[in-house]
């Protein structure tokens, strides 16, 4: 669904390529379904977030997404599969099989934009510790603040590694799977850029909403927001993501993200449909409201029908309230001369790792050992502070846990600013940088 917490609003760019699983470059992620289910799981017959739209005798159905790791044969258990599979087109917000991970992150990455100084020190320093090591430093300080945003809020919206699940493909991701397996045709509603640049509009909110985050101060709106998505994505109870649009106020607020969007999307809707055979999956939020998806074809004399079939009663997974998070405050006991110093040896110890002579990193990703040995020189301070409160006291040695991480961390800024600026070499010794980033994502 849209984010209705406001960084899980905005988490639309981020998880539409956010698989669980390696992929092979060039293959769609085959969807991860829900294990058989046991005979003792409890079963009922429930609501699902997928409506059959029909007009003048021709069928097409709307399926409320959610951009979190659920089942694919939860969301749309195996009776109701058919809209999709059977499908002529699969119509999503991006056109998945068209987006280049690695253009993505450039689009990201703005080396001229400082996050840290935006935020200031103090919650700068939170930011860094909750956000590891899910993003390196070097990335996190140049991407637009509703980035950061939306990873904090993933964490507190999904269980622990240690309590999650097998791990679930995205919805979003786990839906194109299946496109793909099927044979349909693909479409999109939206590129990319006309997305990011609806993102970018809330960058100065969230760069408040971050500021307030980490002082930790509590937020009864915030509560009421992720109960909506909560009960949107795990359970298909759409009443209060209703109500909650209907809301003058947030609703108002959250005009370039819905209505703006779903105005634009309408004439592009119709027209797909006119043909029928269309399954169209986009955020549960773009059903409801004044200018919800719903109401506008509805409105255009469409007739919907909202379907159910039988689940098990329980979600395979759901928050839990009282796992561990990472502390929101400055972390632990920060010795600043331990940070210098730790900053100073692996400055001089990765310089002459990575920008050695017999490493590709410096002919696949810069033109020259002086501008790697500048990155690495502006990065490990960077890499550091990330992990200041893990750092050794006196005399003792640095571990090779954290060592692995701030090479990591340098190693992410001179791939990033590659792929951002000149690109990575095609010469032939650069091919496995090439792969492990396509691995990775990037």
């Amino acid at each position: 669904m849209t984010r209705v917490s406001f960084g899980l609003l905005l988490a639309l760019v981020a998880c539409q390529k956010a698989p669980t699983q390696p992929t092979v470059a060039g293959q769609a992620q085959a969807p991860i379904k829900t294990p058989a289910t046991a005979v003792d799981v409890p079963m009922a017959t429930s609501e699902l977030l997928l409506w059959r739209v029909e007009k003048d005798g021709v069928s097409n159905h709307l399926f409320g997404t959610c951009h979190l790791p659920i089942p694919l044969d939860y969301a749309l258990p195996p009776a109701q599969q058919p809209p999709l599979t059977d499908a002529r087109l699969v119509v999503t917000e991006l056109n998945m099989s068209q987006l280049d991970p690695m253009q993505i992150m450039a689009k990201l990455y703005d080396p001229s934009y400082s996050l840290s100084t935006q935020l200031g020190p103090e919650a700068w320093r939170s930011l860094l510790f909750r956000s590891r090591p899910a993003l390196p430093a070097t990335m996190l300080e140049h991407m637009p603040p509703w980035t950061a945003l939306v990873i904090l809020e993933m964490q507190d919206a999904t269980p622990p590694p240690e309590k999650a699940p097998p791990k679930y493909a995205f919805l979003d991701a786990a839906i194109h799977g299946e496109a793909v397996e099927s044979g349909a045709d693909s479409a999109a509603l939206e590129t990319f850029e006309e997305q990011l640049a609806v993102m970018n509009i809330f960058n100065e909110q969230s760069l408040l909403q971050l500021q307030q985050k980490t002082r930790g101060e509590p937020s009864p709106q915030k509560e009421a927001e992720m109960d909506a998505i909560i009960q949107a994505c795990l359970y298909s109870k759409s009443a209060p993501l209703e109500a909650l649009l209907q809301d003058e106020a947030y609703a108002a607020s959250m005009g370039d993200l819905l209505d703006v969007r779903n105005n634009n999307w309408m004439p592009k809707l119709e027209a797909m449909f006119a043909d029928g055979g269309v399954f169209v999956a986009v955020g549960a939020a773009h059903m409801f409201g004044k200018s919800g998806l719903l109401t506008q074809l509805k409105a255009n004399g469409y007739t919907l029908n909202r379907l159910s079939a039988e689940r098990a009663v329980d979600p395979p997974w759901k928050p839990d309230p009282t796992a561990d998070k990472p502390p929101f405050d400055e972390g632990g006991p920060v010795d600043e001369a331990a940070v210098e110093r730790w900053s100073y040896v692996l400055t001089n110890m990765l310089t002459s790792a990575v920008c050695s002579d017999q490493n590709p990193m410096v002919s696949c990703l810069v033109e020259t050992q002086e501008l790697c040995t500048e990155s690495v020189q502006k990065s490990v301070p960077l890499c550091v502070s990330q992990w200041a409160d893990q750092l050794p006291q006196g005399e003792a040695l640095i571990s090779d846990v954290i060592q692995a991480q701030v090479a990591g961390c340098v190693s992410a800024d001179l791939m990033i600013s590659a792929i951002s600026g000149p690109g990575i070499s095609e010469a032939e010794a650069c091919a496995p940088i090439r792969q492990a980033m396509e691995q990775a994502g990037l």
